[in-house]
């Protein structure tokens, strides 16, 4: 199972993440209405650095493109993803 963690931008109001095509703008979620469509996964790991316990949550990577371009997604040969968070 591949989880796409739910972290979105830090502008005020609602989180919200936006997917584009070949620089078009396809949809905007908030984490709210992904979680709502797709449902939440956690996925739980011993740290590395550390040795702790810990959990993240997130939702199946194929589900949201799937939410989000459909089934054409999977006919691609090249992804590229871009964050503006750094």
């Amino acid at each position: 199972m591949t989880v796409a963690p739910l972290r979105a931008s830090r502008a005020p109001g609602s989180p919200e993440m936006t997917f584009f095509k070949n620089g078009k703008k396809v949809r905007s979620f908030s984490v709210a209405q992904l979680k709502k469509a797709i449902g939440e996964s956690n996925l739980s790991q011993k740290e590395p650095h550390n040795g702790a316990d810990t959990t993240y949550v997130g939702v199946s990577f194929q589900k949201l493109l799937t939410k989000v371009y459909g089934a054409e997604w999977k006919k691609a040969k090249q992804y590229s993803f871009l964050c503006t968070d750094g």
